[in-house]
């Protein structure tokens, strides 16, 4: 019997939903037994066969964020960690996802490695938000220490050169059936009968350039709905301040959606939008591919093969190339609502 163990203690958001959209779709087919360690408030743990589940992670979600952080670790390292060596002293196949912890993640590979396990790593990212020396340091170890190294897109291949091997995968994300009252809701909310949907989606940052939208939006000659829907981290209060032109309706849900309103929220809307500064690959896109709803996005890291469009942000007017495609990319649902149809 092989098994694989696939640990991802965030149980939430998009590195966790793509453990499941691989499991969903059959990544791991390969294997007789996959077990998921992860938190054990994870969002989702769907019944599949062949698959269990290790809720070997605790979070303390509430409280300041030192407090937090402090109750996490402590966690993680007289829980987590010695969980993690018990299993590997007896299994051999590993596959780690993400960057856990920060630094974290790199304790997570080198234990099963030294316990001579197979390992592989699937990091998602391969840049350091914070432009930290010290985390881009632990990526380089990761990629050393494991057997494999797992991308999404070609472009982000030579950006491990020190990994022993690097294979790719399609980005799948974990889909559930949305119910149609959520649709509805959104659908009511949205008025996405009388006018085109543009969504921003996932946490709020300045690096996902969210001013560089609402520009290209405060343009557009007819009327839409600009959605911004996600944690907010550090980009709110330019949003709020943006004064969008009176024909549009600007929509911000500062929250973190669960998978059903997430999902429902792409489902309606005509256009996802990802004019990020910085990126290596994106779940959103790789959602809306699935979802078929159109999507542009800017051409930094592997985002140009992932999205439907993609404009140049060094170009001279990236703002003017953003707003030509929403405007093109929203031409037939305009068609349709000029010619009285609903979406």
């Amino acid at each position: 019997m092989r098994s694989l163990n696939i640990i991802e203690p965030g149980g939430q958001g998009g590195v966790y939903q793509s453990v499941l959209g691989g499991i969903q779709q059959g990544a791991y087919r390969e294997y007789d037994r996959v077990v998921v360690h992860t938190a054990k408030d994870c969002e989702a743990a769907p019944e599949i066969d062949g698959v269990s589940y290790c809720f070997c992670m605790r979070y303390q979600r509430g409280g300041p964020h030192v407090f937090r952080a402090v109750v996490s670790l402590m966690w993680v390292m007289l829980r987590l960690i010695p969980h993690v060596i018990r299993v590997a002293s007896t299994s051999q196949g590993w596959e780690v996802q993400g960057l856990f912890g920060k630094y974290v993640f790199v304790l997570l590979i080198a234990i099963p490695r030294l316990l001579r396990n197979k390992v592989t790593w699937v990091p998602h990212n391969s840049f350091s938000r914070a432009g930290g020396r010290l985390e881009v340091w632990a990526q380089r170890l990761s990629s050393r220490l494991c057997n494999e190294l797992v991308v999404f897109v070609d472009s982000e291949a030579p950006k491990f050169p020190f990994a022993k091997a690097v294979i790719k995968r399609r980005l799948f994300m974990f889909t559930v059936d949305v119910s149609s009252q959520v649709r509805e809701r959104w659908r009511l909310e949205l008025e996405s009968d009388l006018r085109p949907v543009i969504l921003f989606v996932g946490q709020l940052r300045s690096d996902k350039n969210p001013r560089m939208l609402l520009e290209a939006v405060n343009g557009l000659d007819f009327a839409c709905t600009l959605v911004f829907a996600g944690q907010d981290k550090g980009a709110l209060d330019s949003i709020h301040a943006f004064r969008l032109a009176s024909i549009h309706t600007l929509v911000v849900e500062s929250r973190y959606l669960d998978i059903s309103d997430f999902q429902g929220l792409m489902r309606i809307s005509d256009l996802i939008v990802c004019p990020y500064a910085v990126a290596s690959q994106s779940a959103v896109l790789a959602l809306a591919s699935q979802f078929g709803v159109s999507s542009i996005a800017s051409d930094v890291g592997g985002l140009s093969e992932q999205a439907d469009r993609v404009f140049e942000l060094d170009s001279v007017d990236p703002v003017g190339r953003l707003r030509a495609l929403i405007s093109s990319s929203l031409e037939p649902k305009l068609t349709l609502l000029a010619n009285g149809d609903e979406k």
